[in-house]
């Protein structure tokens, strides 16, 4: 399931549509205010009315794309999930965090809005040719992407001032548990209740005044206070995992994944997409969604007006992506969570 603007619907977005799923109809509350109640069949018919046409639709859309998958003899491996949540949320540990915060369960996003991407884009590549040289060719011009970057895991705490900073020092050099006085002092909420963990930091993607720091500590060893953008940081160096460079043979399966995905266009994703509904018998019973009916008949490639036309808005919550899967943020850049200046 995939944005109008062709990025994965946000985890909290997800959550719209897997409540609308799983509500249930009767008269037992989903809430009580003053005593009063608000009963499940009130809740549903509210969702329903307000975001029942785009689910439906995104249901659809997911259904055809399954059925021309199935048709065509393509898997989608644990791998390619992997692959994808590395890419697009920087590993599955802060994935289930993120799922965790936004209330949805990792097997509902990557069943309903994960793996129909991976099978759109696996569609519209099946027919490409691939030579050993062509791949050759993409890991020599992008090596530095497939080489193991330094790590570190380790635990932050953030405070405002100096004098807080001094605190914090004294309670650790007093025996203090460093996960503790992370959730009594720290004021970064990201990290505090959990202790003030940040797992597996690319180092290259840490500010310089951090990662100087992190070189001269060993694991278990904790800095001074930092000072970082007028906040004050001190880390304690969990785990250094050191980088590695990959050999061609060694990465060959991502390689061609990558290339197959440089060869994906905006265009042509909503192009199958259209063609893939166009082939696709499609009967909306419900009386409140007959619109959809008219929607889906719309969609023709190059029909003016349909949905992915040139100049035509996406259906909502239509599978319409980029070029290949959506861009990793940049290694340069700190992944949520990261240890950074406050403010940046």
């Amino acid at each position: 399931m995939i944005s109008r603007h062709g990025r994965p619907v946000a985890l909290c977005a997800l959550g719209v549509v897997l409540a609308l799923i799983a509500v249930g109809c009767g008269t037992k509350p989903v809430a009580t205010v003053n005593g009063s109640k608000i009963t499940e069949s009130e809740f549903a018919k509210r969702l329903r009315a307000e975001a029942g046409s785009q689910v439906l639709t995104s249901m659809i859309e997911n259904q055809i794309i399954k059925d021309a998958f199935t048709k065509a003899g393509l898997t989608i491996t644990d791998e390619d999930v992997k692959s994808a949540i590395d890419e697009r949320f920087g590993g599955m540990e802060r994935f289930q965090q993120l799922a965790t915060q936004s209330q949805i369960k990792t097997e509902d996003f990557i069943e309903r809005a994960l793996k129909p991407q991976l099978m759109l884009q696996k569609l519209a590549t099946k027919d490409l040719k691939v030579t050993d040289a062509d791949l050759q060719k993409w890991y020599t011009d992008n090596k530095l992407k497939y080489d193991v970057q330094e790590k570190v895991t380790l635990q932050q705490v953030i405070v405002n001032d100096q004098a807080t900073a001094d605190k914090v020092m004294a309670a650790l050099k007093g025996g203090a548990d460093f996960a503790g006085v992370v959730r009594q002092y720290s004021v970064d909420a990201s990290t505090r209740e959990n202790g003030g963990r940040v797992p597996d930091v690319p180092v290259a993607s840490i500010p310089a005044e951090i990662s100087k720091v992190l070189a001269g500590l060993k694991e278990g060893q904790y800095s001074q206070p930092i000072n970082a953008g007028g906040a004050f940081l001190i880390v304690k160096l969990e785990k250094r995992t050191p980088g590695q460079t990959r050999t061609y043979e060694q990465v060959k399966s991502q390689v061609e994944k990558d290339f197959r995905a440089s060869k994906l266009t905006r265009e042509a994703l909503m192009a199958l997409r259209d063609q893939l509904r166009k082939d696709a018998k499609i009967q909306v019973v419900a009386p409140d969604f007959q619109s959809l009916n008219e929607e889906f008949k719309a969609t023709a490639p190059g029909a003016a007006g349909a949905p992915g036309a040139p100049g035509a808005p996406a259906a909502p919550g239509a599978p319409a992506g980029p070029a290949g899967p959506p861009a990793a943020a940049p290694q340069t850049a700190p992944p949520a969570g990261a240890p950074a200046a406050p403010g940046q």
